[in-house]
């Protein structure tokens, strides 16, 4: 299932790239997926980052939550933005 998560997220900032649509990463559904994918390696929302062992194999999708969150927080009003940065942290 991770590899969908991971797929969908993935296709979803490719998707934003493109069109700068704004639903793409404001729909509940990507933060599902981002949520979904965090705790199948590991690292839920609001917990601390996972060893360096487990940071280095999940490297890929750690950058990955982080990039989609990132870009996010970046895009959406005021009121979401903190939320954001802080769970990507």
């Amino acid at each position: 299932m991770r590899v969908n998560v991971y797929e969908a997220i993935q296709d979803r900032l490719d998707a934003f790239e493109s069109s700068q649509d704004p639903r793409l990463l404001a729909d509940p559904q990507a933060l599902a997926e981002v949520a979904e994918l965090r705790s199948s390696i590991g690292w839920p929302s609001f917990s601390q980052l996972p060893d360096d062992a487990q940071v280095t194999k999940e490297l890929d999708a750690i950058m990955l939550a982080a990039r989609f969150l990132f870009t996010r927080c970046q895009r959406l009003p005021d009121g979401g933005v903190l939320h954001d940065m802080l769970e990507s942290d």
